[in-house]
């Protein structure tokens, strides 16, 4: 059973690269709960490079949101980068599955929530555009009724998508602040009965989605792309 899981993993990966995907990383998104009381906490997302060949990985950091004397640094395969520098590349070798690491600093010992969007592009792909992203929320702070926060399991569909987003175990959503790439706030939804939400209206582009219960505080972040 192990050989056939693996022989079926590397038929993912062979069909990735032939598409056009020469890495991947997991997960795509990442809740962290981080005490107020811990100066820096981590989080990790897995990326796996598909080919045999080595590739030239850029990434690009976007702060969405933080906390006042909150900041994040990154971590790649060369070094742990400055909390001010938003971007660099490293070369991921062929067959090779490493991490890439988001530390949040917080050196004010107290409660600090910050939404950071990570894309990561093969430079060394000349011939298409192949880029993957990953969302952060490093989640201090606590509920505003002293009760736990709901949990990070809602789901999104379709992604890409043209017309409307479903989301799908949504009953704690009270609220959907919806955020460009430039790191604005660009809408400020109230749920709906049924989660179903029209973006017709958007210009095509990625958007992050920030979860929030009915009382206003942020327990998911999510990323969708409006074609």
């Amino acid at each position: 059973m192990k050989k056939l899981f693996t022989a079926f993993f590397l038929m993912l990966c062979v069909s990735g690269a032939m598409w056009g995907q020469t890495f991947m990383i997991d997960p795509a998104t990442v809740q962290t709960p981080a005490d107020p009381s811990e100066t820096d906490v981590e989080a990790h997302v897995d990326i796996t490079n598909l080919t045999s060949d080595d590739v030239v990985i850029g990434w690009e950091r976007l702060t969405i949101e933080i906390g006042q004397g909150c900041e994040t640094q990154v971590c790649d395969f060369n070094a742990c980068y400055a909390a001010w520098i938003d971007s660099k590349q490293f070369i991921l070798p062929g067959d090779t599955t490493g991490q890439i690491i988001m530390h949040f600093l917080n050196n004010t010992g107290i409660e600090c929530c910050g939404i950071i969007h990570l894309k990561l592009t093969n430079q060394s792909n000349t011939g298409m555009v192949d880029t993957l992203t990953a969302v952060y929320l490093f989640n201090s702070c606590s509920s505003s009724t002293g009760n736990p926060l709901p949990e990070a399991n809602v789901k999104l569909y379709p992604n890409p998508t043209v017309d409307y987003i479903q989301l799908e175990n949504a009953d704690a959503v009270g609220y959907i602040r919806v955020y460009d790439m430039k790191g604005e706030l660009v809408s400020y939804l109230h749920a709906t009965p049924n989660h179903q939400y029209n973006v017709s209206s958007y210009p095509a582009g990625r958007y992050i989605l920030a979860l929030e219960d009915e009382n206003g505080d942020v327990f998911q972040a999510m990323e969708v792309v409006k074609n």
